[in-house]
């Protein structure tokens, strides 16, 4: 299996995405891209190859049906000429019929849907669908969660914020 890279966000972010080799001159058929959570340790090899479980009824490139969010801190850097502040940049995958836990960032959070969809709840406001394509900005400080339907979500996540802040904070869930 070959490794095909693909750039996002003008190059920043590098994600796998898979493909098999042709077997023929002829042949331009293509398997569905693999998706990444099924590759846990990032080598670009789906994880059954490594011990040799594969099962080719399964659909690879729908999410892991363990019902684990998978969270990848692709960066972190201290802003040039803003003192104490940080980005962080995170590739999050949420399982389908997923809740998260409600909490709020000490910065402003900055989304972008790459694939599938998901319900944004905010405290005190309406809440809104996104899709695949989609970005959303979610404020300072602002409660919230986010909610999947049968598909599931992979987004990419930008965090700005104070240096040594925790990247969230859960709140109690009778709000």
């Amino acid at each position: 299996m070959r490794v095909l890279l693909t750039s996002l966000l003008a190059g920043l972010i590098t994600l796998p995405l898979f493909a098999h080799e042709p077997t023929s001159p002829t042949d331009t058929s293509a398997t569905p891209v693999m998706h990444p959570s099924w590759d846990s340790n990032n080598d670009g090899i789906n994880d059954c190859e490594d011990d040799g479980s594969c099962d080719h009824s399964v659909d690879y490139s729908k999410p892991r049906p363990d019902g684990k969010i998978r969270l990848d801190r692709l960066m972190s850097s201290e802003l040039a000429g803003i003192a104490g502040k940080e980005v962080i940049i995170s590739k999050v995958d949420i399982p389908a019929h997923t809740e998260l836990p409600k909490h709020w960032h000490p910065g402003e959070e900055f989304a972008y849907v790459i694939k599938g969809s998901v319900s944004l709840w905010q405290q005190g406001k309406e809440t809104l669908l996104y899709h695949q394509g989609d970005a959303v900005k979610v404020p300072l400080r602002q409660v919230h969660t986010a909610i999947t339907g049968a598909e599931g979500v992979s987004l990419i996540i930008f965090r700005v914020h104070q240096q040594g802040q925790p990247e969230r904070v859960l709140v109690e869930e009778d709000m």
